[in-house]
């Protein structure tokens, strides 16, 4: 493995330090294009062969799930690290990744250079309890959230809840690899519940995951009210790139990643972001979520993310390099910060959203000629590149699979009662 990666390197501009890119999902996979189109030689590491592991622009390392295998990452990264002719550079894509290179920064800072705040800082963002707390702090908005221990605390709480309201866990990472083994579970990021029983019943079972989970409002309104602020923050803790974007679709009933987005400059989103971080000293790549209840007009906080996220394709497209941004601060060059980006710039995950629209045309609330409409205009795509097209062609044969299911739950749909 070691030796692929050296093939990489040296297949890259010898003059640039290589980049390694812990995670390769579509928000990997912006990092990837974006640094490899620039001679940028590029190492990928993940666990599982995602799309992104099959781009042209890097060489791919297929290590062990890393939650349970956080030494044979290092392992990998000290070894190659010691081959290099130069200091490399670690981008993080991934909450696991980001919470394994902070545990792990004195001992691979002697091979590579990487942007994060200090460690403790770092553990309380990736908490959604405490980043709550700290938005909290510094005048952010957040939903009504609870946060109890136990189903008695959650019985006691039952007067001051609305329903319907979500339970979602503290450690987004470590809940995956609890769910995915859980079919009423996997690939959710929580649970909507509609009353006290049902409440008590999915708390208890959630908590066997050992993840803490939290009791939150449910703030009215669709996709279109979630928006998000992307953004690098350089060594004096200001920004050197700044990008908001508004959610159109996600996947999963509205409660799964974003697969339809629109670049748009929101001023209030960009304030809030920028406040927050700035107050705590932040360093490196973050993403942030808001969404705009429409009770009282405010932009609630819904989740920091101490990384990149699916936004970077987006930012790219709309003149937001912010993958190379991050790149260059961290290898030491001087870097201007954007003035402004291109509005309008649609970003699509045209198999998720295909998937996630042919879901809600069962419902009654997209038709397929309304999705082909909606993608109009001038656009960015998660997987799909007319340079790099095999992660698309790996990611469609997903379609494949889901059709036939799709086309049984329509004729059950139709049949006659």
């Amino acid at each position: 493995m070691v030796n692929g990666a050296r093939k990489s390197l040296e297949e890259g501009n010898s003059s640039a330090p290589p980049a390694f890119i812990l995670g390769v999902s579509a928000n990997g996979l912006s990092f990837i294009r974006s640094l490899g189109r620039k001679g940028i030689p590029v190492v990928a590491l993940d666990s599982i062969r995602l799309p992104g592991t099959y781009s042209k622009y890097c060489r791919k390392i297929i290590l062990p799930e890393i939650l349970e295998n956080e030494e044979k990452w290092l392992e990998f990264l000290i070894v190659a690290g010691k081959g290099l002719p130069r200091k490399g550079v670690i981008i993080p894509t991934g909450d696991a990744h980001v919470l394994f290179l902070s545990r792990n920064r004195d001992k691979l800072s002697p091979y590579f250079d990487f942007s994060l705040v200090e460690e403790g800082l770092l553990e309380a963002i990736t908490n959604k309890k405490t980043q709550y707390e700290l938005a909290k702090k510094y005048g952010v908005a957040v939903p009504k959230t609870y946060f109890p221990r136990n189903p008695s605390e959650v019985i006691s709480l039952a007067p001051g809840l609305d329903y319907p309201c979500i339970l979602k866990p503290y450690y987004s990472h470590l809940w995956k690899k609890f769910a995915e083994n859980k079919k009423e579970y996997s690939r959710k990021k929580l649970v909507e519940v509609s009353g006290l029983e049902e409440l008590v019943e999915v708390y208890s079972e959630m908590i066997k995951g050992e993840v803490g989970i939290m009791i939150q409002e449910r703030i009215p309104g669709g996709d279109d009210r979630l928006y998000g602020f992307f953004t690098y923050f350089g060594k004096d803790s200001e920004p050197l790139a700044v990008f908001t974007k508004r959610k159109l679709r996600q996947t999963w009933g509205g409660y799964g990643v974003a697969c339809f987005q629109v670049s748009l400059w929101e001023p209030t989103v960009a304030e809030l972001g920028i406040r927050l971080l700035r107050s705590v000293k932040y360093q490196g790549l973050a993403n942030i979520e808001f969404k705009k209840d429409p009770r009282d007009g405010q932009f609630k906080l819904i989740e920091v993310n101490p990384r990149s996220a699916l936004s970077g394709e987006t930012a790219v497209a709309s003149g937001v390099d912010i993958p190379y941004i991050a790149y260059r601060d961290i290898i030491g060059e001087k870097v201007q910060k954007n003035p402004s980006f291109s509005e309008g710039v649609k970003w699509v995950d045209l198999v998720e959203d295909f998937k996630a629209s042919l879901l809600n045309g069962c419902e009654k609330k997209l038709t397929f000629a309304e999705w082909a409409k909606s993608l109009r205009g001038r656009r960015s795509y998660a997987i799909w590149s007319a340079d790099d097209s095999l992660p698309f062609i790996m990611q469609s044969i997903q379609i494949f699979r889901l059709v036939p299911r799709k086309i049984f739950y329509w004729l059950k749909k139709a049949r006659p009662a």
